[in-house]
């Protein structure tokens, strides 16, 4: 005696079911690669900011939006990445000091202070980056 159509039918379609909603669960890449590319545009915004030429605002809102993408990135990644988060960490610090002193001092003594720590920022940044898209 054969197996009827009746029967067939409705397990199939929820062996289907099962499998997509299993797939769809099942992500082959880890969070923190969706965060990869826009962090890695806000740094570059930052780190290419000319500071005698566009001045403390445009430093303040590069870094401010740098900041809220690598913390969304590094929430994801920290575990995982954790000296390289780290430093990251460190060197944001750092930026959001000269940031934060900006108001006090004319754009020379900006740009000067801001060279360290953006170098700083950008050794810290790209080898963050760079362990995670060796993972994505």
């Amino acid at each position: 005696m054969g197996i009827s159509k009746k029967f067939t039918l409705p397990v199939a379609a929820a062996l289907l079911t099962v499998s997509s909603l299993g797939l769809a669960g099942c992500s082959s890449e880890p969070s923190y690669c969706d965060e990869v590319s826009a962090t890695q545009t806000s740094f570059d915004a930052l780190v290419s900011t000319d500071i005698l030429a566009e001045g403390t605002d445009v430093l303040t809102q590069r870094y401010e939006d740098f900041s809220t993408q690598v913390a969304t990135l590094l929430d994801s990644a920290r575990a995982e990445f954790s000296d390289q988060s780290a430093a990251v960490e460190d060197s944001v610090q750092q930026v959001g000091a000269v940031v934060d002193e900006a108001a006090n001092l004319n754009l020379g003594a900006v740009a000067q202070q801001a060279g360290p720590a953006l170098e700083g920022l950008k050794t810290s940044t790209q080898a963050l980056l760079d362990a995670v898209g060796n993972e994505c």
